[in-house]
């Protein structure tokens, strides 16, 4: 705010003096201030979230757990006492901006104003008029803000089966483990795979222990795609490579984040959205991976 008023009292540009004026009166409201304070308090958590989707040693047996434990979070903000805090803090921090000579906008009650009130996430709405400006920016901001985050979060994650990709990895990569027979069984239903999965998985895992020389800590669906090509396991146990494919067009492994942003602004670039975000998605991880897709489709060749 100080820095605005710098500026925008000393800029010789009327059109810019203008424009930081206008910027300097937004940022002085106190609605401005709440908001600020409120996304700083969702998305701290949800960042946690972020890195560990962006890193490229994502633990995807935890992953799960961690998603079920930011909407948890968010859910049980929703209450009194979490947005009384935000809204203190709120307070806090126009009191000491007008202590240092600065004016903010405070909020204005809007008595006439019909506002749809949740009482609980996925409950019916109902209409009411607030009884105070705190009532106001409760249901108004507030609540209906963590009801459309944690709405578009669970949109989001709902298009993947964690459950189904835990299963995966925990067949691919636990070779040293004694084999899940049912997790087999309920992979290979839902994958409508043709044939028995369980003998591929018997000599699979067999042999990653007596050949694969990798740690466990390292080991990822693209190290195991490489393994599989260095040791020609594609006509061996197809139906277990079919699961590697699968496993490797998951987008939350698929590639490194540069890579993945560099190429896939090229390919929007080529294909002038004209294509729907399913086929892009595809051909970005194709472009992403090319020289392992590269191998893989040597075999059919």
């Amino acid at each position: 705010i100080e820095t605005l008023e710098v500026l925008s009292s000393h800029s010789s540009n009327t059109s810019s003096a203008d424009e930081l004026s206008g910027l300097l009166a937004l940022v002085s409201k106190f609605e401005f201030i709440f908001c600020l304070k409120f996304l700083y308090r969702v998305l701290s958590v949800t960042g946690i979230l972020s890195k560990e989707l962006q890193s490229e040693t994502i633990d995807i047996f935890s992953l799960s757990s961690k998603i079920e434990a930011i909407l948890e979070c968010l859910s049980s903000e929703r209450n009194d006492n979490y947005f009384k805090t935000l809204w203190n803090g709120a307070e806090e921090i126009c009191q000491k901006i007008t202590c240092k000579g600065f004016e903010v906008e405070r909020p204005s009650f809007q008595k006439r104003k019909k506002l749809k009130k949740t009482v609980d996430l996925g409950n019916s709405e109902c209409t009411f008029f607030p009884a105070s400006t705190e009532e106001q920016y409760k249901i108004s901001i507030y609540y209906q803000g963590l009801d459309t985050i944690l709405q578009n979060l669970k949109l989001c994650f709902s298009e993947f089966d964690y459950c189904k990709m835990k299963q995966i990895s925990e067949l691919l990569f636990k070779w040293n483990e004694p084999l899940n027979e049912a997790a087999a069984k309920d992979v290979q239903e839902f994958y409508k795979l043709d044939a028995d999965i369980i003998p591929e998985l018997r000599f699979y895992r067999q042999y990653a222990k007596l050949n694969f020389v990798l740690e466990y800590d390292c080991i990822n669906f693209s190290n195991l795609g490489y393994l599989f090509i260095q040791h020609g396991l594609h006509n061996n146990i197809p139906c277990i490579s079919e699961l590697l494919y699968t496993a490797l067009s998951w987008p939350v492994i698929s590639a490194s984040v540069e890579n993945s942003f560099s190429i896939l602004a090229r390919l929007k670039t080529y294909l002038c959205h004209t294509r729907g975000q399913e086929k892009l998605s595809g051909l970005a991880l194709m472009a992403v991976e090319q020289e392992l897709v590269s191998k893989l489709m040597e075999p059919e060749r």
